[in-house]
């Protein structure tokens, strides 16, 4: 997957030897079951949705202000998100996110609970371009998907069909980022978000969102090479089995990987100290070892040499590792 670039994972989110190295190990398992199910699998139904795709963004072409593009009528356009919850095992329940902090709501397509508290909000901006169509950052969700639109405040409730409504007003119009950390920052915040957007979709992590690490996917790059291996790596970070199982007994993938990352970044950091201190030995012996050879001390400096910083000549086992590790 390091070599992927339609998965980006950004401030790497994932250490890059773990995606490198053990990530297509850890899904194995996963894949191997989806495989089982041929064209029902998640990702062969991600791949199938190539050409809506592609009519979907050829109809947000049509329309360079993203304010007018989030209102468009077009069938393709209008409801690709939904096609692509729905391929990745969920299904849509609009409903609306409190911000108690901000006394507002944000509109949500679903939220997902698990062991009774708030684990997945999936947040819909309108279709962002890619690849030149629109200049715009990986976060810089206002400058290509437009702001955040101001919508009605009463939306079909998921819990019995009928109509919920909230007191407080929609966010005024900002953007995503900002609206994504003050969802972040209230008391019963999802574990994460899903913000679908056209030509990308993002998942952010609470735990790391404020460190700027998170991962995106590049639907234009993934539609574009078909390759199944990306697919089912999309699947894997994505999908409602992986992330957001049904059964709360279930493993949440997410978890394994995130534990697997971990324990290669502390192995990595581990082999690291120890090639440091293998090099400080290095230096320090090479240094006495040539004091030996010119038969000059080591413990003492000569007279005819320059004295130490402090004045002194006698050379301790501390100073020169210290020496060495300034060097490296």
């Amino acid at each position: 997957m390091s070599n992927d670039n339609a998965i980006q994972n950004v401030g790497e989110y994932y250490a890059a030897h773990y995606l490198a190295e053990q990530f297509a190990k850890d899904i194995a398992k996963q894949v191997k079951a989806w495989k089982a199910r041929g064209t029902q699998s998640v990702p062969r139904r991600l791949q199938a949705l190539s050409d809506l795709y592609f009519r979907a963004k050829a109809q947000a072409l049509e329309y360079p202000d993203p304010d007018v593009r989030a209102h468009a009528q077009d069938a393709d356009l209008r409801g690709w998100h939904t096609q692509l919850l729905n391929a990745l095992g969920y299904v849509p329940e609009p409903l609306l996110l409190e911000l108690e902090s901000e006394k507002q709501v944000l509109p949500a397509a679903l939220r997902l609970n698990r062991h009774s508290r708030p684990w997945l909000a999936v947040l819909e901006a309108p279709f962002c371009l890619s690849d030149g169509e629109q200049s715009q950052e990986p976060l810089e969700l206002n400058v290509g998907c437009g702001e955040l639109a101001n919508r009605t405040r009463t939306v079909v409730g998921p819990a019995n069909g009928g109509v919920r409504s909230s007191p407080h007003p929609t966010m005024p119009k900002g953007n995503w980022e900002k609206a994504i950390a003050l969802l972040f920052k209230q008391e019963d915040r999802p574990r994460w978000v899903l913000l679908l957007a056209g030509s990308r979709i993002y998942l952010f992590d609470a735990h790391t969102y404020a460190q700027g690490r998170y991962l995106y996917v590049n639907l234009d790059d993934a539609f574009a090479r078909k390759q199944a291996k990306t697919f089912e790596s999309i699947a894997a970070l994505l999908a409602r089995d992986t992330l957001a199982p049904g059964s709360e007994s279930d493993e949440v993938l997410h978890e394994k990987l995130r534990a697997g990352s971990l324990r290669s970044t502390h192995g990595v950091s581990e082999k690291l100290q120890e090639a440091v201190r293998e090099a400080i030995t290095g230096i320090a012996n090479g240094w006495v070892e040539v004091r030996r050879e010119q038969k000059l001390g080591f413990r003492v400096l000569g007279e005819r040499e320059d004295p130490l910083p402090d004045g002194s000549r006698g050379v301790t086992a501390e100073q020169l590792r210290h020496e060495a590790l300034v060097y490296v």
